[in-house]
């Protein structure tokens, strides 16, 4: 729980809409104290995480997943998808 709250300190969640969201920088959980991060998460959540016994792995070895979401609105629905893997998101 405090690596993804580390994470996300510098982002304001509730200011993201569905097409933001799927842009924010990736992390990835490995195993035990082993983090891969996308570049754009800066030093300080780096040295931070690291400060709690933290590995950070490169994250050039990782694989990461993608996101879309949906989202239902009053007059039918909009979508976002991550531009960085394929896919689309859709709904009916």
């Amino acid at each position: 729980m405090v690596v993804t709250l580390k994470l996300l300190e510098p982002y304001d969640l509730r200011t993201l809409g569905h097409n933001s969201a799927p842009y924010l920088p990736r992390f990835r959980h490995l195993d035990g104290r082993r983090v891969a991060l996308e570049a754009p998460i800066g030093d300080p959540v780096r040295s931070a995480l690291t400060a709690l016994g933290h590995v950070i792995v490169d994250e050039r070895t990782v694989a990461f997943g993608g996101a879309q979401a949906i989202i239902h609105l009053p007059r039918g629905y909009a979508g976002g998808s991550d531009p960085r893997k394929d896919g689309l998101a859709a709904g009916y």
